[in-house]
C-alpha cells in the first residue's frame, strides 16, 4: 500500500502535456513486457524514473478506472497491439515483398 501512494504522490507531480499522457496511457495499455520505458521515456522528454512511477501509480487504480482513461483511446491501442502481433520474422519479408512492389511498378 505504501508503494501505490508513493507512486501516486509521483504521478501527481508530474505535470504532463495531453498528449504525453495519451502516449503513456496507451503504453500502459499494452504489455509490460515490451513496453521500451528508456525510448518512451526519451519520446516524452520524461527521465525513465517518471515513466516507471507513472506507470506503476496507473497500474495500481482500480481495473474500473484503468478501463474509464483507456475507453477514449481504444482504437490506438487495438491499432498497436495488431502492429505488435505481426512476428519479427514476418516483418523483412513483408518490407522486402513491399519493396519489390515499388521496384515493378516503379518501372512503368
Amino acid at each position: 500500500a505504501a508503494a501505490a501512494a508513493a507512486a501516486a504522490a509521483a504521478e501527481v507531480e508530474l505535470d504532463l502535456e495531453p498528449w504525453q499522457e495519451e502516449r503513456l496511457l496507451v503504453a500502459a495499455a499494452g504489455s509490460k513486457k515490451k513496453m521500451q520505458v528508456q525510448a518512451l521515456a526519451a519520446d516524452l522528454g520524461l527521465d525513465r524514473s517518471e515513466v516507471l512511477s507513472w506507470v506503476a501509480a496507473f497500474r495500481a487504480k482500480p481495473k474500473q478506472e484503468q478501463q474509464k482513461l483507456l475507453a477514449p483511446l481504444q482504437p490506438i491501442i487495438q491499432q498497436q497491439q495488431q502492429q505488435q502481433q505481426v512476428p519479427a520474422s514476418k516483418q523483412p519479408q513483408q518490407q522486402q515483398q513491399q519493396r519489390s512492389s515499388n521496384d515493378l511498378w516503379g518501372d512503368l
